[in-house]
Order: C-alpha cells, then sequence, then structure tokens
C-alpha cells in the first residue's frame, strides 16, 4: 500500500480543509435559524417514540384535572415525562380562520369556565358584537342585510352590462370595478354596524366576566374595528383585547417551526406572544436572557411556591422557542363550543320551566329558600353582582349558591321522594274528597296530566343538563383553555403551551456546539476514508456520510438537541469527494507514470497490479532473491562504426525487441540493455508487488520456480535460431540490488548480475549457448543440466562448478 500510505497525509489535509470550509459554509446557512424538512421529519417522528415510551420512562398516570390533583389556576405544572400535557384544551369554535363569535357567547362561556374551575382562556378567534335584538330587531336586520346585497347585485349587472353594451371603454372598467369594490366595502361597514348597534353593554359585560376569571387573553393581531357611520371611533369591545400576538410569521418554505416569545417589529415595539403571556403569569418572574452563547427564556418559581426551582429554554439564534410537535393526531384534548351554548341554553330553559310551575315546590315537599328557581334566581343577582365587583369571596359565594342549585334539583327530581308520584297522590286525594261529576274529573284528570307533563319534561330536560354539566366539569377543571377555529394558529398555541408546560421542547445547539461535534466526527471519519483506495473511496464516502447524518439523526432524537444533520453530512461529504478524486488522481498520475517508466519492460499485468497495489514510482533500494538472465548477441555493433550505422540499429533493435519480448511474456523484468546484451530478472521487486493475494504469498511466489522459468525462456530463444543469429547467455541465481533512477531507470545490480554477464562471455568464448551457475542449478532438476569440468569464473572468486543445458526445460 505503499502509494496509499505515502499519500495520506496530503490528501488527509486536502480533505480536511474542504470539509472545514464547507463545515463554516453550512453552520453559517444551516445553523438552527434555518430548519427544513428533514427537521420536519426528525421532529415529528421523536414525539411518537416519546408516546411509545422508548424515550422516557412511563408518564405519571394522568387526572383530569391536568396533573394538579386539582390545584388552582396560580399554580403551575412542573415539567415532567409527559408528551402532552394534560391540562391544555381546545374549545373549537368552528372551522376558517375568519371565525367570528358574538360577545354573548364568549360571556356565557366565561362564566361557565368560572363555574367549574379552569385556569385561564386563551381566545384565539376575534370576537364581534351580535345584536341582542333590542335595538335592532330581526325583521329590520333581515331588510337591512336584503337591501345592501340588492344595492350589490344591482352595481355588479349595471357594471357588466356597460362592459357588454360598449357604454364602458376597457381602459376605463378597472377603475369602474374599483369603484363597485368600495361601494360593496361601505355596504359591509353599514352592515356591521347595524349588527353591533347596542353592544356596548355586551362588550362591558364581556370585560367584567374576563375580570371574575382573572385570566382572559385575546390577542391584539385578531382584532376587528367595527366602525359606526359618521364616526371613526371603534367598538368599544376593542379595549378587551391585549397588545399580544397569536399568529407567529412562517418560515422561508411557508412553515412554522418556531414561535418567539417576544416578537420585535420594524416599528421598534414588541409584542409577546398569547400562550406565553398567559403562561408567564404562572411564574414569579419571567425574561428573556441574551448570553455569550444565545438567547435563553428563564422563569423564576412558580407563583405561591417559592421552593420550587424554575425553568431555562434555550432560545434559537432569532430568540425563538423551538417547540416540540404533538405526538399526532388527537393528542390534545378538545371540546365544541356548541357544547356550552347548550349548556346555558338548556340550564336557563330548565329554569323557566321550574319558574312557570311553581306548584310543583309544594309536592316536593320542598321550601321556598331551597326551591331550585329561587337559588337560580339568587345565583343570578349575585352573578350581577360580582360582575360589578369582581372580589374573589363573591366568586366563592357565587360558585357555592350555582353547586347549592344543583344539589336542590336533585332533590327535586329523586326517584324515590319525587315531585311526580306526589303529584298523582295528591289529585287522587283530592279526587276523593271532592264530590266531583264527570265533568270535574276529567277537568282534574287534565289538571294532573298536565302538572304531569310539565314536571317529565323538566326531568328529562335535568338529566341532559346533568351529563353536560359533568362533562363540563370533567374537562374544564384546572384547564389552560383555548378557544378558536379549527385551524393551525390554534394548534400552534397548544404547542407552544406544551412545549412550556412539559419542558419538552427541542434544545438548538449554539455555534461552538455544533462546530466541536460536526469537526470531531467530521475529522474521524474522513480520517477513515482517506485510507481507502480509489477504488473503494467513493462508496465508502457514501457509507460514511450516511452514517454522520444518522449519528446526528439519533441523538436528536435522543436528547433533543438539535445540530442539523446537514451540516456534518455535507461537510463530510465535501471532504469525502476531495478525498477521492485526489486518490482517482494520484492513482490515474501514477498508472501514466508507470506505464512511461516500466511499461516497455514489463508485463501488461505487471502495471495494473503494481498500480493498484500502491506501487511506490520511486523506490528506494531494495534488495530481493531474483534469477538473472544475461543475453549477449555478438556481431550487432560492429557496423556501428562503420559504413551503415543504420544497419547495425535495425540489428539491434530486432534483437532487443524479440529477446525482450519473450522474456517480459515469461514475467521477467528488463533490467537494462547496453550495446548488444540485455539483462532480464525473474523475482523482481516490481514482479513481488504484482502478486495478489497476502503479503506472505507475494513475498514467496516470485522467488518459487524462478531459475525454471528463466530457464524455460532461455530454451525457447535458443530453439528459434531464426530471431537472432547467435545467443550467448549466462544465468545465476542470488541476491540483487533493484533501484529506479530517472536517469539510468530501473536497473538490478548485485553479484547475481555481475556473474550471470561473466557467464555469458565465458559461454562465448566457449562456445556454448548458455552457461549456468551452480546457485542456479542447485534449483532445477540435475538430469536436465550436463555437468562441465571445474573452473573458476573469471570474477576473482574460487573455482566452482557450472553447467550447460542438456535439453528443455518445462517451468511447473
Amino acid at each position: 500500500m505503499g502509494l496509499t500510505v505515502k499519500h495520506t497525509p496530503r490528501r488527509f489535509a486536502l480533505s480536511a480543509l474542504a470539509a472545514l470550509i464547507t463545515l463554516y459554509i453550512a453552520v453559517y446557512f444551516l445553523q438552527a435559524p434555518r430548519l427544513g424538512p428533514h427537521y420536519d421529519f426528525l421532529a415529528e417522528l421523536r414525539p411518537r417514540l416519546k408516546s411509545a415510551r422508548l424515550l422516557e420512562k412511563p408518564a405519571p398516570q394522568d387526572t383530569h384535572d391536568g396533573g394538579t390533583g386539582g390545584a388552582s389556576s396560580d399554580q403551575a405544572v412542573a415539567p415532567s415525562d409527559q408528551a402532552v400535557a394534560r391540562e391544555i384544551l381546545l374549545i373549537e369554535s368552528g372551522s376558517g380562520t375568519e371565525n367570528l363569535i358574538a360577545a354573548q357567547t364568549v360571556f356565557a362561556l366565561i362564566m361557565t369556565l368560572v363555574e367549574m374551575d379552569a385556569a385561564s382562556l386563551l381566545v384565539e378567534t376575534p370576537v364581534l358584537g351580535v345584536s341582542s335584538g333590542r335595538a335592532l330587531g330581526e325583521a329590520e336586520l333581515v331588510y337591512r342585510f336584503d337591501d345592501e346585497f340588492n344595492i350589490v347585485e344591482a352595481n355588479i349587472k349595471n357594471l357588466f352590462d356597460g362592459i357588454r353594451l360598449g357604454s364602458i371603454a376597457p381602459r376605463d372598467a378597472a377603475r369602474y370595478v374599483d369603484d363597485v369594490i368600495r361601494l360593496t366595502e361601505q355596504g359591509k361597514n353599514r352592515l356591521l354596524s347595524a349588527a353591533v348597534q347596542g353592544d356596548e353593554e355586551q362588550a362591558a359585560r364581556l370585560e367584567s366576566a374576563s375580570a371574575v376569571l382573572g385570566a382572559v387573553y385575546m390577542p391584539g393581531d385578531l382584532l376587528v374595528d367595527v366602525i359606526r357611520p359618521g364616526s371613526g371611533a371603534p367598538s368599544p369591545l376593542n379595549r378587551l383585547y391585549v397588545p399580544v400576538y397569536s399568529r407567529p410569521p412562517p418560515d422561508a418554505d411557508g412553515k412554522i417551526r418556531r414561535i418567539a416569545p417576544v416578537l420585535s417589529v420594524p416599528d421598534g415595539q414588541e409584542y409577546e406572544y398569547a400562550a406565553y403571556s398567559a403562561l408567564k403569569k404562572r411564574y414569579s418572574t419571567s425574561k428573556i436572557q441574551v448570553t455569550d452563547d444565545g438567547f435563553l427564556l428563564e422563569f423564576g418559581p412558580e407563583t405561591g411556591n417559592d421552593e420550587a426551582g424554575g425553568q431555562t429554554f434555550v432560545l434559537d439564534g432569532n430568540a425563538a422557542l423551538l417547540f416540540a410537535p404533538a405526538p399526532g393526531e388527537g393528542a390534545f384534548r378538545k371540546i365544541e363550543l356548541s357544547l356550552f351554548l347548550e349548556y346555558t341554553e338548556a340550564d336557563r330553559m330548565l329554569y323557566r320551566l321550574l319558574d312557570e310551575a311553581p306548584a310543583l315546590a309544594r309536592y316536593a315537599d320542598i321550601s321556598v329558600e331551597n326551591y331550585p328557581p329561587f337559588l337560580y334566581e339568587q345565583a343570578l343577582r349575585l352573578r350581577e353582582t360580582l360582575l360589578e365587583n369582581p372580589e374573589a369571596e363573591l366568586k366563592e359565594r357565587w360558585k357555592y349558591l350555582r353547586a347549592a342549585y344543583y344539589d336542590s334539583l336533585d332533590k327535586f327530581f329523586d326517584e324515590a321522594g319525587g315531585a311526580g308520584a306526589k303529584i298523582i297522590s295528591s289529585f287522587g286525594d283530592l279526587e276523593e274528597q271532592e264530590n266531583l261529576d264527570d265533568s270535574g274529573r276529567a277537568r282534574l284528570a287534565s289538571l294532573r296530566d298536565e302538572q304531569l307533563e310539565m314536571f317529565n319534561t323538566a326531568k328529562e330536560l335535568y338529566k341532559d343538563l346533568a351529563v353536560q354539566r359533568e362533562k363540563l366539569s370533567e374537562q374544564l377543571n384546572a384547564s389552560f383553555c383555548i378557544l378558536g377555529p379549527v385551524s393551525r394558529d390554534t394548534e400552534l398555541s397548544a404547542m407552544f403551551a406544551n412545549s412550556i408546560i412539559t419542558g419538552n421542547y427541542t434544545i438548538p445547539a449554539n455555534i461552538k456546539q455544533t462546530l466541536f461535534s460536526s469537526i470531531v466526527i467530521v475529522l474521524s471519519l474522513l480520517f477513515a476514508v482517506c485510507r481507502t483506495g480509489p477504488a473503494l473511496s467513493f462508496c465508502f464516502s457514501v457509507l460514511m456520510t450516511a452514517l454522520a447524518v444518522a449519528g446526528f439523526s439519533c441523538s436528536f432524537i435522543l436528547s433533543g438537541l438539535w445540530i442539523d444533520p446537514l451540516i456534518p453530512g455535507l461537510s463530510l461529504a465535501a471532504g469525502s469527494l476531495v478525498s477521492s478524486l485526489y486518490a482517482v488522481s494520484i492513482k490515474n498520475r501514477n498508472e501514466i507514470y508507470l506505464r512511461c517508466v516500466y511499461g516497455a519492460i514489463v508485463p501488461e499485468t505487471y502495471l495494473k497490479n503494481i498500480a493498484r497495489s500502491g506501487g511506490l514510482i520511486n523506490e528506494k533500494e531494495t534488495i530481493r532473491k531474483a534469477a538473472v538472465v544475461f543475453v549477449r548477441c555478438p556481431g550487432l555493433t560492429a557496423l556501428e562504426n562503420g559504413t551503415d550505422p543504420q544497419k547495425s540499429a535495425a540489428a539491434l533493435k530486432r534483437f532487443r525487441n524479440e529477446t525482450g519480448a519473450a522474456f517480459i511474456k515469461a514475467g521477467a523484468v528488463i533490467a537494462g540493455c547496453e550495446g548488444e546484451t540485455l539483462c532480464a530478472v525473474f523475482g523482481s521487486p516490481l514482479e513481488h508487488l504484482s502478486v495478489s493475494g497476502s503479503r506472505k504469498q507475494r513475498n514467496a511466489e516470485p522467488e518459487k520456480n524462478a531459475v525454471i522459468r528463466a530457464v524455460g525462456v532461455v530454451n525457447s530463444l535458443t530453439a528459434s535460431r531464426s530471431a537472432v543469429d547467435e545467443l550467448y547467455i549466462g544465468i545465476d541465481y542470488g541476491d540483487c540490488v533493484f533501484s529506479y533512477t530517472r536517469l539510468a531507470g530501473y536497473t538490478a545490480t548485485g553479484s547475481a548480475v555481475f556473474r550471470s554477464r561473466l557467464l555469458s562471455t565465458l559461454a562465448r568464448n566457449s562456445k556454448t549457448g548458455a552457461l549456468i551457475s551452480k546457485n542456479a542449478g542447485d534449483r532445477i532438476d540435475p538430469g536436465l543440466l550436463a555437468r562441465l569440468p571445474q573452473a573458476a569464473v573469471p570474477d576473482g572468486t574460487a573455482a566452482e562448478l557450472y553447467y550447460q543445458l542438456a535439453g528443455p526445460v518445462v517451468s511447473s
């Protein structure tokens, strides 16, 4: 792996530089203020896992009072492991964002909330005063609507007739359309003004009811100004709205993923988010701190509970809270506004029925002060006093009277001793005591049936009313109520409140956390990528990038700390791309260079294997045991200095090409050509690098049968005299030193080279085709060699045996 090891530091440095630059750009563009679909997917997945109890321990048993155990509205619910706060209750007023509610409807709702001990009410829909009928009769109101719509219809018809008949030029059409729109707006204002005439009383009562509950919030951005004809003053109802907002601005893609507790507008004013304004009253203090690491939303101890600790929420770079989505459809408790209206109407109807039949009190044996209509009227009078003076003591007395009223109804309609049975017995006693004729008895029976029908009607109505009251009491006790249409804004308020109450929210990481964790992970994985070769680099890069993104995604799901997985993902992808391109470029450059340097002296397969194994081009001196074949073809240079040097050059070219091709085909490396000689080596380092398999195999394989392969080529050359006229060959086996220089190319030196050269000279002098040293001869079958007389090879060493070939040798 020489090439990889050699270039790893530079490759890693370039890849790390590209990754860090990309990381800086990604942090700038993708830090918490910028979110996308990947955040939506993970943020929606996390609460589902919470709901499945995969992330947190099981939540405490839910109670109908929102987990507060009947606590007062001044007490806050501490953060818990619950995914959804049970105290949040959505009161659905209908569908559509422009759903308008009458003031008297909201008044009735608030008084019911007071009666049922609700904690607070957040109104997320515009409230208009609707005429009570005293100032404007129903018939007149219908006439007004018909009149205004007739005017609109006539204006539109006249405009189209004028365009169709050509009375209005096309260039003037836009002006006439604007006039029609202006007249329509005027008609709408007249209708609204007529509808709210006499509404000042309703507005005042609604304001008083809000003071009784003590926690009613109407966002100012839902304000609907109703202007009366001839007056520029808004309706008195507008004074109920507080300067808070309920419609948070969306992100660039139109989705809302964060809500600022305090929103600053260009004119310098600041508006609190409606749900935040309602919730912060539950704490002794609340403020937004600006620290070196970002924005913090801090709540002090709960109001009335100084021993409880506060809460701290980390905001993003826009000072907004990244809320945690609710776990699926139906996560929050919901109730329809119509149920409140039905309860109020049934309550009034029951009173009217009982009030119209005072004789029923006598039948029920109930004293006047405990008779339901009397208690109802007492509570009604006390309610008016409470609206004028919203004191806590008066509120408790009113709630007590309302409870006493329903207790008296229970006794009144009791099955065992109810008024129904006594009505029948009373009329029976009267019939026995009086001497009545048939007509009298018929009138008496008719009166009895009338009383019974009235009693039974009231009884059935009470049964339904009792069910409604029980359901409302169960749902409303200590609840944080949000009134609004079925819309995204209402759900956003619920999710924001849920994040504050439960403490479950997305924690945006600051830049230091993002950079530190991303750099550590990216550089670690990038180092692993840079250790791979060009072939695996791209696939391994994709795998590591996916691993980084998955790792940061899982970290967010488990901890709630948001570090955008795209930041390390893009950074690692950029670094991996540079690493892959660098590896490929080095590989291609080395292949080209290898082909230029070794292409003519090694087999084609060697080039591919050497490049794949990462062989060094500029290798240091390497010692290997090898079989060296030195071939000499005398007479080729005889004409070099004569009259025909071109013929000499052609003969040398033919000798080198044909002889070299034979050795290269057999797997040898040409270690040099000089004059009429050629040196071929079996078992060179290049051959070792080209062998696939383990390092042990690469070290042993080229040396195996090196001499046999060398002798096999020599046999084929000497048997084919057509290739060359005359060859003298020396073969030796031993240690050789291999090296590469730009000037000399790839060369081999050492005793084996020197001795094979001398043997080729000795073979020429002795007229022997090929001489083999004892070191080489010992590695082939002795029967294939002809022993020559012992002699000293003229290299200054002691005399030794050497051989000549006695027959063909087949490579195994």
